[in-house]
């Protein structure tokens, strides 16, 4: 597995691309430190966000899977949010004026139904400025490798109003255009351009049909 750095220069910690024995390790070694908190969304494949608080966890545990939810944010500086994927898209979020994180799992649905939308109007909510809003999409399948049939392709570019190449769907595209029109300066979002089906050290479900996933995650200084 290799693992990619995020928001480098700023007060934050985030990186994509773990897998799970790594990511095991990560939670010891934090846990050992210092009293944090560690979060999943269920990931549904919808659009639903969650704000999250220290008081959303079992103090025993620290850890939790928050339900029927593909996004979390928060402001609260003891929390580590993540997300599991391999091929859909796990996007970074990291406010630093007011120092609020979020994160998003965007499948093709996720994405249909504007999943980063439902992230940043969150976000908001709890004082981000949305100009100030940094932002960066992790390994994914790429447009050439992600093809579709008619029916599924004709009803995704209705919905979004994205043009595609025949039959293949560009998700990154389409998310970027979503954040754009949502007010995110361009010059703040980050595509790391990895497919994850044509490089072996990520998993892809769409190579093999594996059941592991490489886990995405950020969280505040």
């Amino acid at each position: 597995m290799s693992t990619i750095i995020a928001f480098p220069a700023n007060n934050v910690i985030a990186e994509f691309g773990y897998n799970q024995l790594e990511y095991n390790d990560f939670l010891k070694s934090f846990s050992k430190r210092n009293r944090n908190f560690f979060a999943f969304s269920e990931q549904v494949h919808g659009n639903n966000v969650l704000i999250v608080k220290s008081s959303d966890f079992d103090e025993n545990s620290g850890f939790r899977i928050f339900k029927n939810v593909d996004g979390l944010v928060t402001k609260g500086k003891n929390i580590f949010l993540g997300v599991k994927t391999a091929d859909c898209i796990p996007i970074l979020f990291f406010e630093p004026e007011k120092k609020i994180i979020g994160v998003a799992h965007a499948g093709r649905e996720g994405t249909r139904m504007n999943i980063v939308k439902s992230t940043v109007q969150k976000m908001v909510v709890i004082g981000a400025k949305i100009y100030s809003i940094l932002i960066e999409m992790g390994p994914a399948i790429c447009q050439k490798h992600y093809e579709v049939n008619q029916k599924i392709f004709q009803q995704f570019v209705l919905e979004t109003g994205i043009p595609q190449k025949e039959w293949q769907i560009d998700l990154k595209k389409v998310i970027l255009s979503q954040l754009i029109k949502e007010g995110i300066p361009e010059r703040n979002i980050i595509d790391h351009k990895i497919c994850t089906l044509e490089n072996e050290k990520y998993f892809s479900y769409r190579r093999n049909k594996t059941s592991r996933r490489q886990i995405s995650f950020v969280g505040l200084k």
